[in-house]
């Protein structure tokens, strides 16, 4: 992640989503886990990634 912002491009919520499953198989197994509502899930890691994006 900090290559990609290293060399200027853009980070995106589907990017990151990517890396997530790519590189962080069981914390993301685990954060969906975690969610009560499982409909929600995918809204809500957006939401999360879209934050993260935006720092």
């Amino acid at each position: 992640m900090k290559d990609v912002r290293r060399e200027g491009e853009y980070m995106c919520t589907g990017l990151i989503m990517q890396y997530m499953k790519a590189q962080q198989p069981q914390w993301l197994h685990d954060y969906i886990a975690t969610k009560d509502i499982h409909e929600q899930v995918l809204s809500t890691l957006m939401r999360l990634c879209q934050r993260f994006a935006a720092r």
